[in-house]
């Protein structure tokens, strides 16, 4: 049995707002004895405090900078998909690819991981993303999603974000024809470093869906 411990632990910021609590308090759960600490910031500074030995273990929806990535062991771990939704009052129903020319956007600032994954799949459709009518850039999802609801534009989110918002009719959801947008989110720890009792039960539970973690995050699928 674990006596006391304590796990610190990184995740980016879709992660770290929308999965990471409920993996937290399911962990508590079965080790309420583990004092947990969370630190949410970009892929690339996670990444870099991992290899520092500064964090136990991290969840990232970003790709980990090649430099970083050798130093860590980078597990795929989970599948997120990003739809684009709009006001409950939205007339748009289904836009075509060329249609999102036309819409007014909201989006995170161009660093973000979220952001270029988006970018880089538009593209991928003949979409050139730096044609888009961004109408606001705002730092935070939570921020995004208010605006959105106000009916100041559309977003492309995470469906770990905005799923029970989809249920709730809070935001609505246009499936455009013929775009899908996966990313992979990434279980990284840094094997070179210690790893304690608590980071390990952590991980596995993770990896197995056993022990601890008895339901994964709601609009999430675990790929173990």
């Amino acid at each position: 049995e674990m006596g006391g411990g304590h796990l610190v632990l990184g995740a980016s910021q879709t992660v770290g707002t929308y999965v990471m609590p409920s993996l937290i308090a399911q962990y508590h759960r079965s080790y309420p004895q583990i004092s947990v600490q969370l630190l949410v910031q970009s892929t690339r500074r996670i990444a870099q405090k991992l290899v520092e030995g500064r964090l136990d273990l991290a969840i990232v929806g970003g790709e980990i900078p090649f430099d970083l990535q050798r130093h860590l062991k980078v597990i795929a771990l989970a599948e997120d998909e990003y739809v684009l939704v709009g006001a409950p009052s939205c007339a748009l129903d289904a836009p075509a690819l060329v249609d999102l020319l036309t819409l007014p956007f909201i989006t995170l600032d161009p660093q973000s991981s979220t952001r270029q994954t988006i970018d880089r799949v538009l593209n991928r459709h003949g979409i050139n993303p730096g044609q888009l009518n961004v109408r606001l850039e705002l730092s935070s999802i939570e921020a995004i999603k208010n605006a959105v609801q106000a009916g100041l534009g559309v977003a492309f989110l995470s469906m770990v974000a905005v799923g029970s918002d989809l249920e709730q009719g809070r935001l609505k959801k246009l499936a455009v024809e013929g775009l899908q947008i996966r990313r992979t989110l990434w279980l990284a720890f840094n094997p070179e470093r210690y790893q304690s009792q608590a980071a390990t039960r952590f991980r596995e539970g993770l990896l197995s869906c056993q022990d601890w973690l008895k339901t994964p995050p709601p609009h999430l699928q675990l790929l173990a």
